[in-house]
């Protein structure tokens, strides 16, 4: 049976350990795509996170992003979308209260106010690397716990 589909994650598969992209993997998708095989980048990045990545492969992708929640092409055609509808994510937001030390909520729009966070934590390391790399797309927080 011949191969149709290549889906690859990108963090930890599609990219090294620096996150870089080794050119022996965009040469390998590039040979998959010249066979007639459809390959797929999955990830649980957002579309606009994952597209500076898709950006260094020339040959065409099929994107499957947000947890599987959106399904597009490099160029932005959408082929699939799965929203939360508004009460249940506010169920969930609700229910998770005592488990959680902030949340974000996620859009499929474009650019800016894509991630509304809960609390924009300035005084934590790891989420303060994570907010300079997607500043242009988080809107106001909910509330500002500054230090």
């Amino acid at each position: 049976m011949a191969v149709r589909l290549i889906a690859l994650d990108i963090d930890g598969t599609l990219l090294d350990s620096s996150w870089k992209l080794p050119e022996a993997n965009r040469a390998a998708i590039a040979e998959a795509t010249r066979r007639g095989i459809e390959v797929a980048l999955v990830t649980g990045r957002r579309y606009d996170f994952a597209m500076p990545i898709a950006l260094q492969i020339e040959s065409p992708l099929t994107m499957i992003v947000s947890n599987g929640a959106l399904i597009r092409t490099q160029d932005g055609r959408t082929h699939l979308r799965h929203l939360l509808p508004r009460d249940t994510a506010a169920r969930v937001l609700e229910m998770t209260k005592p488990w959680r030390d902030g949340a974000g909520v996620v859009f499929d729009r474009p650019r800016e106010n894509q991630v509304i966070l809960e609390v924009l934590e300035t005084d934590d390391p790891i989420r303060t690397a994570y907010y300079a790399r997607n500043k242009e797309f988080i809107g106001r927080p909910f509330r500002s716990k500054a230090v």
